[in-house]
């Protein structure tokens, strides 16, 4: 299906309709951009669940989301959909983009997806064109001639997916959700599709002007790794026996389920051990599911990978934990230490017991604060084709806390209130600070000498508009950089990600640094979908101690190593700020979004 994405609600006219854009002439500037969707009939014999995508001369939308969503799948019930590449848009230039050209999707239209009980998710991983080489129609490609060579980078749509993700562990976005059960995360799947469009063994490309590339990119690649059970089909009987098929309610219900990972070459999944008895089994909570976690302390998640060498054994296996809590709105996502030294204090938050938290340079992720970087995994020498472990999480170790800048008091005028703030501030520096923060503080007065709290953490929201503006935040100018009101999180999700080593079919001339002037080298991943853990009330005080209100005095450090005065403050489980409390929008700078 392609829809319409115009700017204002209308749809478009019925003469434009007729004629296509701008009236029939080749160039449009009246018509809509085009998007697509996955459809997945629930039941495959039903004439009346296709849906027509009306589009118009080259290929101009000419339906919205909201009708799709409310029309055909609300009150027609013609089953179910994905976002087809819901971050990708078309480059607006050469032959290819003389008509409507692909635009990603809005925030928006994010928001009515995020609202639909059809929309099941994501899919994010589209085509997996690796290899490529010059072709035409006079000497057709012949394979396996491949003159280049790229590797998928798909991180920055995971990382706008996990921003949804952590929108979805919110109590106060579901709520207003009546078809989602009390108390239920909004599970968005990521799903992935070749687009193959016809093509079959590799991609022909050359529109207009004939063929002139052909990608290895074909039906398959990448694929889903979908949990249906054993086949429930109706039997299908030849002279060389019978044979039951897979039904399509089976798919489109595995689908529906969550229970399904991305690949390109090795199958992993990932579930909770509800028993704990380190072993795959009835009663774990596999992807897509949610485990209600109903004692104190650590729940086991066990994740399992297999692989051919086709593909090459598995190098690494990652975990990703999103994490959010009540009392600390937006949550974060925890991710593997990448073993580095973190020297830029930009990046670097001091919990109030001495710990050191580090922020990654991309939203929303943290490095695992724990010794033992418990999220990376490395097969042994004989597990890179077929490996299972078994990984305790403690959710008192992973606590969702805030950004907190302390900034010095030069240049600064600062009123305060007690119970219900507003603070209000200038600054000489070029950061840019909102006019008013309101919320509930206890204590709550800067010295002149100490500096100023300011928390450093956007909106949810914010983030994800940012990112899909491809806008980075420009850091303040901070003496000390603290993370404020740890909290042990009540709601939380896992997945996992695989990377394989060098694939057999990739260049011997290859290079792992992004940079070189070698093309890259070529690796087979896989990503899983999530699995939910609700976290309940603890009841031992001990297995809480994250949740203990931290009161005292934070002194804030230099970057110099020296201190300044003491900034005196209380932080209980509802507190946001220590000291005196600003909202901060930080300065952007926009740049070009990778894709």
């Amino acid at each position: 299906m392609r829809l319409d994405v115009g700017p204002d609600r209308r749809r478009p006219r019925a003469a434009a309709r007729r004629a296509g854009p701008n009236a029939g002439k080749l160039l449009s500037t009246d018509f809509y951009a085009r998007q697509h969707l996955l459809h997945l009939p629930v039941d495959p014999q039903r004439r009346t669940a296709f849906i027509a995508s009306n589009t118009s001369k080259y290929g101009g939308g000419t339906r919205r989301l909201g009708e799709i969503l409310d029309v055909e799948l609300g009150q027609r019930q013609k089953g179910y959909a994905f976002l087809a590449h819901p971050f990708s848009q078309g480059k607006g230039d050469g032959v290819g983009s003389l008509g409507p050209d692909l635009i990603s999707y809005t925030r928006a239209q994010l928001d009515d997806a995020f609202a639909s009980p059809y929309i099941l998710g994501l899919q994010i991983w589209n085509e997996n064109p690796v290899s490529s080489a010059e072709a035409n129609d006079a000497e057709p490609f012949q394979s396996p001639h491949w003159e280049s060579q790229e590797q998928p980078f798909l991180f920055a749509d995971f990382q706008k997916w996990d921003l949804l993700q952590l929108r979805g562990l919110d109590k106060n976005r579901t709520a207003s959700l009546s078809w989602l059960p009390s108390g239920t995360p909004r599970r968005i799947f990521a799903a992935g599709g070749s687009d193959a469009h016809g093509d079959f063994n590799y991609r022909r490309k050359g529109f207009f002007l004939g063929m002139n590339e052909a990608t290895d990119t074909a039906i398959g690649k990448p694929r889903n790794l979908v949990h249906v059970g054993p086949a429930a089909g109706t039997p299908l009987a030849s002279a060389l026996g019978t044979a039951v098929p897979l039904s399509q309610s089976q798919v489109v219900d595995g689908l529906r389920s969550g229970n399904f990972a991305i690949t390109d070459g090795p199958a992993v999944q990932i579930m909770v051990d509800a028993n704990k008895n380190g072993t795959i089994d009835s009663g774990d909570v596999p992807m897509g599911g949610i485990h209600k976690h109903t004692l104190d302390g650590p729940f086991q998640v066990i994740v399992e990978w297999k692989s051919t060498p086709e593909f090459a054994p598995v190098q690494s296996i990652n975990l990703l934990l999103g994490v959010w809590a009540e009392e600390v709105p937006e949550g974060m996502v925890y991710t593997v230490h990448d073993g580095g030294p973190h020297v830029d204090p930009d990046f670097n938050y001091r919990h109030p017991d001495g710990r050191t938290f580090t922020a990654s340079v991309n939203i929303p992720y943290w490095f695992d604060p724990n010794p033992g970087n418990p999220f990376s995994i490395v097969p042994g020498p004989t597990e890179g084709y077929a490996g299972r472990r078994v990984v305790t999480i403690d959710p008192a170790k992973y606590p969702v806390g805030r950004r907190m800048c302390i900034q010095p008091n030069v240049g600064r005028t600062t009123t305060t209130a007690t119970g219900s703030t507003t603070s209000t501030a200038s600054l000489t520096a070029s950061t840019t600070l909102a006019s008013a923060k309101t919320g509930t503080t206890t204590g709550g007065t800067t010295t002149s000498t100490g500096g100023t709290a300011v928390p450093l953490q956007q909106s949810l929201d914010n983030q994800l508009q940012d990112l899909l503006n491809g806008v980075v935040d420009v850091f303040p100018p901070c003496t000390d950089r603290v993370f404020a009101n740890p909290t042990r999180p009540d709601r939380v999700f896992v997945r996992a990600e695989v990377r394989n080593k060098i694939a057999p079919d990739s260049s011997a001339l290859c290079s792992t640094i992004p940079s070189s002037a070698l093309p890259p080298c070529v690796r087979r991943i896989a990503y899983t979908n999530p699995v939910w853990v609700k976290v309940e009330p603890c009841t031992n005080v001990l297995s809480c101690s994250a949740n203990v209100a931290v009161t005292g005095t934070l002194t804030p450090s230099r970057t110099d190593g020296t201190t300044t005065s003491p900034t005196t403050g209380t932080t209980t489980g509802t507190t946001t700020g220590v000291g005196t409390t600003t909202s901060l929008g930080a300065t952007k700078l926009a740049t070009t979004p990778t894709r």
